[in-house]
């Protein structure tokens, strides 16, 4: 009898929770520096990254 060993093949839900703040903290550093640059309070910037590359919702995004 074989067991189901899915926890190996699968990542667990910590790796993913790291894996999203290493990514997190790699966009918000240029985000922050060119908004900081350029005025703006870097929106422009931050919104198509946590909607299009970290998968939130709009509606999560925007506050």
């Amino acid at each position: 009898m074989k067991k189901n060993n899915s926890s190996a093949s699968e990542p667990t839900n910590r790796s993913l929770q790291v894996r999203r703040f290493r990514l997190s903290f790699l966009y918000a550093v240029p985000i922050g520096a060119l908004g900081g640059l350029i005025g703006l309070g870097g929106a422009e910037f931050r919104l198509p990254v946590l909607v299009g590359t970290l998968g939130y919702s709009v509606r999560q995004a925007v506050p």
